[in-house]
């Protein structure tokens, strides 16, 4: 694990808005008392010890591709654990909605960040304790879409306890910080670290002595004019005319590149706590994957017998979103911001990472496992790493008035306490332990017992650690009087034990936080997701405690770490504690309260005390109680009000309520058993309920209550005494309306003589013609006839004709052929106008008008050569297609076969599942070997999961529905028998077998007598012939 350190040139980039120097490694499992005393103190955990005399050394170490640092044997025992943080990409920069904002964002959304940010960088914090505090960062990026760093740090994890790792990798995420928005250093500390060298700066008395100059500068600055103050950073003021020739003298630069390192691993502890940024979250549960082991005990298995390892190194690559996380600590009364331009407070807001899709890359790589196959998760093989568990705690959770449980837990801490600490000075409450007194309580030499103690005004829960037997002591002493239910809870398991104390520093007596509220209502209070109110630790303490007084066992809060922290309590005290009461720790109140009789008795005394000095010498001797009054006696007596109290006899509301309840339970039992009484009498039979039903009950009991109704006359029936309109209606609507409705439409289908076919006439009918027209016909044949009246003719051109012109006859006389049917003429000579007028000779001939045989012929009737013609025009095209066609083959193929479209389902797998298996790890499997060498076959999977299982019938849904309990039935048959529930009522109900047209009568065999006849013969003389 090597790191190394820059000159002070490094420091003066950095300082301008990079970090561009690591931190100097921490000793690996040490306790980070302050930043200072980790970078000047501790020593790195090295190897080989550095020669004397040196206090600082930069080296560079080359080597070639792909050889190690450390030697095999040391490879194997550090085991080191290296993380890439790669690089960053798709950062939003800064991105504005408003248009008169858009401004600061049209150039480029990274503007304002180059304007007034930090190069962008990353700080990896510290994965667990154990590996030692070590806090991590890149160097600086330029502000853009993407930074890529490719920084690259190694953890040593061989000398951590294997438990603790798997712990602490399985429950903690490895957190990444992404700082693009930290604001640049100001001018006086960009030129801090060179004033320090120059001497123009002066270091305070109290800021790191361990790097004071020698003891001329100390001198010369001794000699400063009082008024030149040198605090933190501060430069040095000019000093009287006489000191001018005192050339002031600065650090060493390796003294002020430890400073620069110092306060840089500082600011990137606090950088997330003043200034917005990106935090990314890596889950490192695959260094635990076995699959390389798995590969090479199956290659030791081949048939070659090589002995050759295989490289058993577990890499990952690894891709997480960066999610916007504001500052962790905000100032009371808010963040202020009232003197930052417009642009500073637009990056001082998160960036909007998850909309751009921001991630971060990183590589992990761990030279070999840290389990091997033969052991199970939580067995140790061989010679164990494992720390020494000493510890326990124990949980107890209870109701506020448990006073009992409360005393005896507190007597059995003190008990413990009491042993260990036996020369103490006061009380175990005020004991303040020593510094030694809490390294021998970490180590386990010193038994005492520590805890706290959450209160609120319904439950009290106590978490107390101390050594495994200390607890089992105690746990004698409280015991367990029932199972764990909502009223007590007690926790304790002595196989569950810890490595470590946590709550030491709360000393030997239980630390009390009263809560103003219960526990459940602040784990509900929205406020405690705002940052701005309620800090980080101070949610998760609730978290934590709120999932302690959930839990049903120990080993559940130790898996998950469930037990919160010494200043995580203290955040929870400071936001919602109280002050805390004598009731709240020894269970009993300080003073009683004042009852009636006491009340009563100061009364009387009080009277007696007005009457007069005698009169209270005469109680004081009868009673023994002396009151001595020192001011004039005033009225403040009521004895009305006092004899009222005396007299007085509260109401006992419960017994009310109880009397009335059993009233009424009387009237129902009574009106109950008057019910069903009337409903044995009642002549209505209620064998039908439902309402849609013909012979519901309910109608059958309005027409006996209208038939009762009718027989008072002159009467008006309502159902309200008090409106007429709420009248009885005395014919039944639903019903009979409806059947005088079907009456009269049945009524219309027939005549009232009969249906009589022929129908009989009239004698007058026989005088009439059958086709006599109807008299609105003869009204219409007497009008006088008018030609095309409602036709006329459409409006034309006139044309006259000359005398003895023919009009144009479109039909040709010769041949009486449609016109056009023919062909053109032909004459039998030429014209000749020597013959015109010539009775005997015309002056062409004879003319001959031949038919045309292709007028009858129709475009739709195309025949064999139209189809023909198509076919021709088609396959000129085809060839035309194919002389620009420059492939080989127009069908796609893959290994010489055409390829679908769409593949068939049933086929999906077919082509990568063709032929033998190609892939190592495949074949590997197909040929394992046990390290027995017994070869164990490849099995093809079933087809189903269900295939194995045995078959059982389905189980019938009617076996779990209820019985059916005919006492509870309403309808009764007319034996009086329960009926149960009707849905349906046959259409033949209620009507005489007349209107039955139905029958469903057995139609009884013939008997053999009446098989007689000659068809019986017949058939009986062909089956003899048969």
């Amino acid at each position: 694990e090597g790191a190394s350190a820059d000159d002070a040139s490094a420091a003066a980039s950095a300082a301008e808005g990079g970090e561009g120097a690591p931190v100097p490694p921490l000793q690996a499992g040490a306790a980070l008392a302050s930043p200072r005393e980790v970078a000047l103190h501790a020593a790195p955990p090295c190897v080989f010890e550095p020669p004397p005399g040196v206090a600082y050394m930069r080296v560079s170490i080359f080597l070639t591709s792909g050889a190690s640092l450390l030697p095999p044997e040391l490879l194997e025992q550090f085991n080191p654990l290296s993380l890439n943080v790669a690089s960053v990409r798709d950062l939003p920069g800064v991105r504005v909605e408003a248009k008169p904002l858009q401004k600061y964002v049209a150039k480029s959304p990274f503007a304002l960040q180059e304007q007034y940010c930090k190069l962008t960088y990353a700080v990896i914090r510290p994965i667990d304790p154990a590996l030692g505090p070590r806090l991590m960062g890149t160097h600086g990026q330029t502000v853009g879409k993407s930074a890529v760093w490719e920084h690259k740090a190694t953890l040593l994890t061989g000398h951590v306890d294997r438990h603790l790792f798997e712990e602490a990798i399985a429950m903690r995420p490895l957190v990444v910080e992404v700082h693009d928005r930290d604001p640049k250093p100001t001018a006086e500390e960009a030129a801090r670290y060179q004033g320090l060298v120059d001497g123009a700066v002066v270091l305070g008395p109290d800021e790191y002595p361990e790097l004071a100059p020698p003891a001329d500068s100390a001198a010369q600055a001794a000699a400063a004019p009082p008024d030149a103050k040198a605090g933190k950073g501060s430069p040095a003021k000019d000093g009287p005319a006489d000191d001018a020739a005192l050339e002031p003298t600065g650090l060493d630069v390796f003294a002020v590149d430890k400073i620069f390192l110092l306060e840089l691993s500082a600011r990137w502890e606090t950088a997330g706590d003043s200034f917005s940024h990106g935090t990314a979250k890596f889950r490192l549960d695959g260094l635990f994957n076995q699959a390389k082991q798995v590969a090479a005990a199956f290659a030791r298995t081949k048939a070659d017998g090589s002995d050759e390892r295989m490289d058993q190194t577990i890499a990952m690559k690894m891709r997480e979103p960066v999610v916007p996380t504001k500052r962790r600590i905000m100032p009371k009364g808010g963040e202020d911001d009232w003197a930052l331009e417009e642009g500073e407070r637009l990056v001082r807001k998160p960036g909007d990472y998850l909309a751009a899709d921001t991630s971060l890359r990183l590589q992990v790589r761990l030279h070999r496992p840290y389990r091997t196959l033969e052991e199970d998760a939580g067995e140790i093989i061989g010679a164990s790493t494992l720390e020494p568990r000493p510890f326990a705690r124990v949980v107890f959770t209870f109701e506020y008035k448990n006073k009992g449980m409360l005393q005896a837990i507190i007597a059995a801490m003190d008990e413990v306490n009491d042993a260990a600490l036996q020369d103490i000075q006061g009380s175990l409450r005020s004991y303040q332990l020593t510094e030694e007194e809490v390294a021998a309580a970490h180590a386990g030499t010193l038994d005492i017992v520590s805890g706290f103690h959450i209160i609120d005004r319904d439950c009290r829960m106590i978490v107390m650690e101390g050594l495994t037997a200390t607890m089992e002591r105690i746990m004698a002493a409280v015991p367990r009087e029932h199972a764990n239910d909502y009223a007590c809870r007690i926790l304790s398991n002595p196989d569950v034990e810890f490595h470590e104390r946590l709550y030491t520093s709360l000393n030997v007596d239980l630390k009390k936080i009263n809560l103003r509220d219960p526990l459940p209502v602040l784990c509900r209070m929205p406020e405690i997701y705002n940052r701005t109110k309620v800090s980080s630790d101070c949610f998760e303490a609730l978290h934590r405690l709120h999932a302690i007084r959930k839990a049903n066992r120990l080993a559940e809060l130790a898996q998950q770490s469930m037990f919160p922290l010494v200043h995580q309590l203290l955040q929870v005290e400071s936001k919602y504690g109280e002050s805390i009461s004598m009731e709240d720790i020894c269970g009993e109140a300080s003073a009683p309260r004042r009852t009636l009789a006491r009340k009563t008795r100061v009364m009387e005394d009080s009277h007696m005390m007005a009457a007069g000095a005698d009169t209270v010498q005469a109680a004081t001797a009868a009673g023994g109680h002396t009151t001595e009054r020192r001011k004039a006696p005033t009225d403040s007596t009521n004895p009305v009000f006092e004899k009222s109290l005396r007299e007085r006899q509260p109401q006992d509301y419960l017994a009310e309520q109880v009397e009335a309840l059993e009233t009424v339970r009387r009237e129902f039992e009574e009106t109950k058993v008057a019910k069903e009484t009337a409903r044995a009498l009642d002549p209505v039979s209620a064998e039908f309920t439902y309402s849609g039903q013909k012979l519901q009950y309910t109608g059958l009991k309005k027409a006996e209550m209208r038939k009762n109704l009718a027989r008072e006359k002159g009467t008006h029936f309502t159902h309200s005494k008090d409106f007429l309109s709420a009248a009885i209606s005395m014919v039944d609507d639903e019903s009979n309306f409806l059947k005088q409705g079907r009456q009269v439409t049945r009524e219309n289908w027939k005549t009232k003589r009969g249906f009589v076919y022929p129908a009989p006439k009239k004698p007058s009918e026989f005088y009439v013609h059958p086709h006599k027209p109807t008299e609105a016909r003869i009204e219409i044949l007497k009008e006088e006839w008018i030609e095309n009246e409602l036709h006329p003719k459409p409006v034309e051109r006139e044309m006259t004709l000359k005398d003895g012109q023919p009009d144009f006859n479109c039909l040709p006389a010769s041949g009486k052929m449609v016109f056009g049917g023919l062909e053109p003429p032909r004459f039998e000579r030429p014209y000749d106008n020597n013959n015109l007028g010539s009775s005997t000779r015309l002056p062409r001939g004879s003319m001959y008008l031949d038919k045309d045989p292709e007028f009858f012929r129709s475009v739709h009737l195309c025949g064999e050569g139209l189809a023909k013609e198509k076919e021709d025009n088609k396959k000129r095209e085809e060839e035309l297609w194919q002389s620009k066609v420059v492939v080989d083959d127009l069908d796609f193929k893959v290994g010489g076969f055409n390829v679908r479209d769409r593949p068939v389902q049933l086929e999906k797998a077919s082509d990568i599942l063709q032929g033998k298996a190609q892939k190592i790890s495949i074949k590997m499997v197909r040929n394992a070997r046990l390290p027995s060498g017994k070869k164990v076959p490849l099995r093809q999977p079933p087809y189903s999961m269900f295939t194995r299982a045995e078959y059982s019938d389905p189980r019938d849904f009617t076996e779990d529905l209820r019985a059916d309990d005919p006492t509870t039935y309403t309808a009764k048959d007319l034996t009086g028998q329960p009926l149960n529930f009707k849905t349906h009522i046959h259409r033949s109900l209620g009507k005489p077998k007349s209107q039955i047209i139905e029958s469903h009568t057995r139609i009884k065999p013939m008997s053999e007598a009446e098989k007689v006849g000659e068809r019986w013969m017949r058939s009986g003389s062909s089956r003899e012939g048969l």
